[in-house]
């Protein structure tokens, strides 16, 4: 309940900020927490809601987690059809950033979707393409990127606390 509290006090801030992208990132965020409590159809109207602000930014990255999200939620609802289009799409955003660790959870939960269905033979090419990723190596090349990233950000957060000590 705090987290639902704080999600929500969250959002009102942002949205009185006129902050659009930071309203969606906390409408996904409490989205997760309905979905993990199993209060699905509350999970996919914040889901939603996050979707067209993500999509009006064009932000990859976010789409590709609220289409996960959105076919998690539904695969819970038993609306398997619905659950496999948010995935695929999931699938298309990630690898248009690249993003081989995401790509092979949506694939993996694409499959999980599939055995629910009661789709078995689509449910194993799922999983063997989720492991495929994995094995091709991509996920040591995106951690690389992630330790550039994180250099990045410390060699930025050094230069400013020089700039705060002068």
């Amino acid at each position: 309940e705090r987290a639902i509290d704080c999600f929500e006090r969250s959002i009102c801030i942002f949205l009185e900020q006129l902050d659009r992208f930071r309203t969606a990132t906390m409408q996904n965020n409490l989205g997760i927490v309905y979905l993990v409590q199993g209060k699905y159809e509350n999970a996919i109207h914040l889901f939603e809601a996050a979707e067209e602000i993500f999509r009006a930014v064009h932000d990859h990255h976010y789409l590709g987690l609220v289409y996960l999200n959105l076919g998690i939620a539904n695969r819970h609802l038993k609306t398997f059809e619905r659950s496999k289009l948010f995935l695929t799409n999931s699938t298309v955003y990630w690898q248009s950033i690249g993003s081989t660790a995401q790509l092979a959870n949506t694939l993996d939960e694409l499959g999980l979707t599939h055995i629910a269905a009661g789709e078995y033979t689509k449910a194993k090419e799922c999983f063997d393409s989720a492991l495929h990723e994995l094995n091709m190596g991509k996920v040591t090349l995106e951690l690389q990127r992630i330790h550039q990233r994180v250099d990045t950000h410390v060699a930025e957060l050094q230069a400013l606390c020089l700039r705060i000590s002068d």
